[in-house]
């Protein structure tokens, strides 16, 4: 079994993992085969050296539930061509419905699903406004459930939050030690209590200094950064997108069930990982040390993107390329195509493509300094090199 073969199905078998947790277990041991073969193995004895794969996938997950990770449920691949047209056909069911649920109608049919809720009218809701001192801050973690959230720089080295609450008050904000907490207390209030289906607003402001860590996680509703500076950040949203735009950050992880991730004008000094269930990831103008992109049911779109390692993961969908440029580059289609630009020329890569139902305009071969490989299942692979 190959390295590339091996990773690909301990990744499946790790489905159920959070993002962040599954790629840092794959760097763990596509480092340790590295080593080995370093070391003077063949890349198939050093494979074979780590073992079974479900062993391990077992002791992974049995560990990290130990440590109290959150489980997420697993996106099994689609084996055939009836389960493939199913996952599509599901996926647009999916993204219509979370569509529906974010912008049209939802208090209707709410009506009908579980019986008349008290609307909130808009007198309820009034502003509020917060102001705290940067001071040992380093770290913000933000927990919403009818909110868009829009986090920016401030104008002075205050940290600024002004937000929408009912009379009842609905947001606890605790400012301690290192942590600023944000977090709404109550978790049934959503927008299906909303008068027009609108959400909840807050504005986030951090001074131009703050270089801590920012976790947020989000219902509904839509998250936009812009801000220049993180050490790390985690960023998730259920039935809602997220826009990174403009920013620096160490390592940002970002994961949206049913949405679109935009990340624009970006530099992350470690790793970019964006995992969406339905729905679209676009990188414009990106720079990065390791990249990693999972779609289940949607598109994966890059424009200028350059990285030491690259790996983009699509079951149902397409991947575009306007400019990737990267050492070692893994595109992966279920069903879908893999279409577009690479930099450097043909004869830079060591190249590794296999596409059983199909078409593709490469082939495995070459022994340039940079790795490609290819896989596509049930579509056509179209890539060209800027170079040639």
């Amino acid at each position: 079994m190959s390295k590339k073969e091996f990773l690909k199905r301990l990744k499946q078998s790790l489905g159920n993992l959070p993002s962040d947790e599954r790629v840092k277990t794959l760097d763990y041991y596509s480092e340790l085969i590295d080593d080995r073969i370093e070391s003077g193995y063949s890349e198939e004895a050093a494979v074979l050296a780590m073992g079974d794969i479900n062993r391990i996938a077992s002791e992974i997950t049995a560990d990290a539930r130990e440590r109290g990770v959150e489980m997420k449920k697993s996106n099994t691949q689609l084996k055939t061509v009836l389960f493939i047209v199913l996952g599509v056909a599901l996926g647009v069911l999916l993204i219509f419905a979370c569509w529906n649920l974010a912008e049209n109608s939802i208090s209707n049919a709410m009506d009908k699903l579980s019986g008349k809720v008290d609307s909130i009218a808009s007198e309820d809701i009034h502003d509020v406004k917060n102001e705290y001192a940067l001071g040992d801050i380093t770290n913000i973690d933000i927990d919403l459930t009818a909110y868009s959230l829009t986090v920016e720089a401030s104008d002075d080295d205050m940290i600024h939050l002004s937000y929408q609450d009912i009379s009842t008050s609905i947001v606890n904000v605790n400012a301690q030690k290192n942590s600023l907490s944000i977090k709404q207390t109550v978790k049934k209030l959503n927008l299906f209590t909303l008068n027009n289906s609108k959400l909840l607003q807050m504005t986030l402001q951090l001074p131009r200094d703050f270089k801590g860590k920012l976790v947020s996680s989000l219902t509904t509703g839509h998250t936009n950064i812009n801000f220049p500076e993180f050490t790390e950040l985690n960023v998730s949203s259920t039935a809602g997108g997220i826009t990174a735009r403009n920013l620096k950050a160490f390592d940002a992880r970002f994961d949206s069930t049913a949405g679109h991730i935009t990340v624009e004008d970006c530099a992350f000094d470690e790793r970019l990982s964006a995992d969406v269930t339905a729905g679209k990831i676009e990188l414009r103008n990106v720079n990065c040390v390791k990249l990693d992109l999972d779609t289940t049911m949607g598109e994966v779109s890059i424009d200028n993107v350059v990285a030491d390692r690259a790996s983009v993961d699509t079951t149902t969908g397409s991947i575009k390329l306007k400019g990737l440029d990267a050492q070692s580059i893994s595109l992966s289609a279920t069903a879908g195509s893999i279409k577009g630009e690479l930099a450097g020329s043909r004869e830079d890569y060591s190249i590794s493509s296999s596409v059983s139902l199909g078409s593709s305009n490469i082939k495995s071969g070459g022994s340039g300094t940079r790795s490609l490989n290819v896989e596509c299942t049930t579509g056509s692979v179209s890539v060209k090199f800027a170079d040639d």
